[in-house]
């Protein structure tokens, strides 16, 4: 019997894993946008700075009286060697321009510097005109993004593999699959609905295996997504909600897809993907705390209400940290934005009513408001399934195939 088990939770393991390949290659497939789309030109090559030739400095006014402001004007011509694409190991000359005007400027390069180039033309050679555009920082977010992965490993082992497994196939999902599917005019609502059921089917049949726990975590993600997207939709009419929250939004606006961009849909679909891992891992850890309180307890002592009281008291501790870490996630990322309507108006009530100011409070609370129902949802579902007569507690149920490395 045990083997018989085993046996089935490796072949539901595979199967995941392999219904996850399948689903994003034909969603890549399906959602990919036409070639003929595609802007054309501007492409960004790799580059090390080999030399400084010139630094040149520049100053003008802004008007002709004796009081008009005096900015400087630094160009500098470098020149450097391509390190990828089709002119890998070409050696070519750049210029950085850095304009006082502006209120931040890069800094200036230096021999050794990784950058990014640029060139007007349409198809540069090694003796075209290039242009700085940015410092390369791919290497070192790569060494960071491997030092986070080890750490999932040292400390999570097998469970730590599949974790990095999971991840990889949900940016795959929302960065080769969602927002292709937007550009080609599919509807944000049906769209996003779909991923956001795949990341949760996928992360935890990966993760915990198909057994009761994880059944009650997705119906309490299901249920708790549920309800923050409704309530989102019934919140976005009331509020008078257009989507155009900032310069992004209009350029969105602006870009040229086979179909009008749907601004309000982006704020919906915003809402219920940020507000997924929240609900995941609060559904997830009432379900798991329930099914240890399972394993402790015999079948015929098993209650209903227990089960429910204590799946309630669980998510009354992980509400509190949950909701905050949400609200705190979307104030963070706003708070140069925030900041800067503060310092230039003193109208409070000007500001709470900016749809910018709006759309943040609509997102954290109607997150929020998923991850509260989501407790009540998960400990009932557990409930239910834990106080089964038919039910026996199996803690092999939930073991994965040692993918990547063995659990002690």
């Amino acid at each position: 019997m045990i083997f018989f088990q085993e046996y089935k939770n490796q072949l539901i393991y595979w199967l995941t894993i392999l219904f996850s390949i399948l689903f994003l290659f034909v969603g890549y497939k399906v959602c990919k946008p036409d070639t003929e789309n595609t802007p054309q030109g501007g492409q960004c090559f790799s580059a090390k700075v080999i030399s400084i030739e010139d630094k040149t400095i520049n100053s003008y006014t802004l008007g002709e009286d004796e009081t008009s402001p005096t900015f400087e004007n630094t160009t500098i011509r470098f020149s450097a060697i391509i390190t990828n694409g089709a002119l890998k190991h070409s050696v070519v000359e750049g210029i950085q321009n850095m304009d006082g005007i502006a209120a931040v400027n890069p800094k200036e390069v230096k021999i050794g510097d990784s950058i990014l180039i640029t060139s007007a033309e349409e198809h540069p050679s090694p003796t075209s005109l290039w242009d700085f555009v940015e410092y390369d920082r791919s290497f070192p977010l790569a060494l960071l993004c491997g030092f986070f992965f080890l750490l999932l490993l040292l400390f999570g082992g097998k469970k730590g593999g599949n974790t990095i497994l999971s991840l990889i196939f949900t940016c795959i999902a929302i960065f080769a699959v969602y927002i292709p599917s937007i550009e080609k005019g599919y509807s944000i609502y049906i769209t996003s609905t779909i991923i956001c059921v795949f990341i949760v089917f996928m992360n935890l049949l990966l993760l915990n295996g198909a057994n009761i726990k994880t059944l009650c975590a997705i119906l309490g993600n299901l249920g708790g997504l549920l309800v923050s997207g409704v309530l989102t939709l019934f919140m976005n009419n009331i509020l008078n909600i257009t989507g155009l929250v900032d310069n992004d939004a209009a350029f969105l606006l602006l870009q040229s897809t086979t179909a009008s961009i749907d601004l309000k849909g982006i704020v919906w679909s915003g809402i219920l993907i940020g507000s997924l891992g929240a609900i995941m891992d609060v559904a997830m850890s009432i379900a798991s705390a329930l099914q240890e309180l399972s394993e402790n307890i015999e079948i015929e002592h098993r209650r209903f209400s227990t089960f429910l009281r204590s799946g309630l008291n669980i998510g009354r501790d992980a509400m509190g940290t949950m909701t905050n870490t949400l609200i705190l996630a979307y104030i963070g990322s706003s708070l140069a934005m925030a900041l800067l309507l503060i310092l230039n108006s003193n109208d409070m009530l000007w500001l709470f009513n900016l749809e910018m100011i709006v759309v943040e409070i609509l997102q954290s609370l109607t997150g929020s408001i998923g991850i509260l129902c989501a407790i009540p949802i998960t400990s009932a579902a557990s409930a239910y399934l834990y106080t089964l007569p038919s039910k026996k507690p199996m803690a092999y149920e939930e073991d994965t195939p040692d993918f990547f490395t063995k659990e002690e």
